[in-house]
């Protein structure tokens, strides 16, 4: 149960940071737009071992779902390096800043996807 709880607490400070990263994005402050886009990602990668570490350990999670979660959240790790990619083209050049936000759009839309889908399949799981 401990990697279980671990996994919530992370996707949840997770969620959090993330929409105090858009909110610091939004609002141009990019030193703190920087530091909170990479404390998002860190925290992000955290809770993805600790879900890895849920479901090897304590739940057995029911494929079919898993295979409809993971379409979202591959979506999420295949869309971050474009969000850091066109993040540091616009922190010298302000054309790239259309495609930084449809990189942060589909990002959005990845993880609200991720994260309605994670909690679908945790609420069908099983303790191991």
């Amino acid at each position: 149960m401990t990697y279980t709880i671990l996994f919530l607490v992370g996707l949840g400070l997770t969620s959090v940071a993330m929409a105090f990263t858009v909110v610091s994005g939004r609002k141009g402050h990019r030193r703190t737009h920087l530091i909170r886009a990479i404390s998002t990602v860190v925290l992000l990668v955290v809770s993805v071992v600790f879900a890895f570490l849920m479901q090897a350990y304590e739940r057995k999670l029911p494929a079919r779902e898993m295979g409809i979660h993971r379409i979202f959240s591959m979506t999420v790790a295949w869309v971050v390096p474009f969000v850091v990619i066109t993040g540091i083209l616009l922190w010298r050049n302000p054309r790239w800043r259309r495609l930084h936000q449809i990189c942060v759009g589909v990002l959005l839309i990845g993880t609200v996807g991720a994260l309605v889908t994670g909690i679908w399949v945790l609420s069908l799981s099983e303790p191991l």
